[in-house]
């Protein structure tokens, strides 16, 4: 069972914008999740990581459209698995050193809009590390911030810092 943490204004407003009624988002939910597990391009060892939680954003960014978030997941674990470079052996101690010194910073409170916002000091990076680590700084930031419903409707602003 999937529970909503958006308010009242953002359901009423997901309910225009993305389709998603408290009614149906289930029944979507549960025949997303059943098509995953079918899947034979997402790997077993993936499908242990799809719960409702991880669905929603997908279902959400195609506006409730099963196939289209099918198709949208598929790709996700086809991302992860031809770049290695990206999502092998990641963990947050790999990319701390970036949050330690301040290249990327997510403002904690979101504004007025519900945008949340990323800065990246590109003038602080130093070129002798590996650019991927940056990639998957902002993709942890992404990632983390998964939990805001709210994203969905404002979504990020990423201003950049010379």
């Amino acid at each position: 069972m999937f529970e909503t943490t958006l308010s009242k204004i953002d359901a009423e407003k997901a309910e225009f914008e993305l389709n998603e009624c408290a009614v149906s988002r289930e029944q979507k939910l549960t025949a997303l999740w059943d098509l995953c597990q079918a899947s034979e391009t997402i790997p077993p060892e993936m499908k242990k990581q799809i719960t409702f939680s991880f669905l929603i954003r997908f279902l959400r960014v195609e506006k409730f459209d099963i196939k289209r978030a099918l198709h949208r997941v598929e790709r996700y674990f086809e991302l992860q698995r031809d770049w290695p470079e990206l999502y092998d052996n990641f963990t947050i101690d790999t990319i701390q050193y970036i949050y330690e010194n301040g290249i990327i910073e997510l403002i904690q409170e979101p504004d007025e809009n519900g945008t949340r916002i990323i800065i990246f000091r590109n003038s602080r990076w130093n070129p002798d590390w590996c650019i991927h680590e940056a990639y998957r700084a902002i993709d942890a930031v992404f990632y983390r911030t998964n939990k805001f419903s709210v994203r969905y409707f404002g979504c990020f602003k990423i201003l950049i810092n010379y």
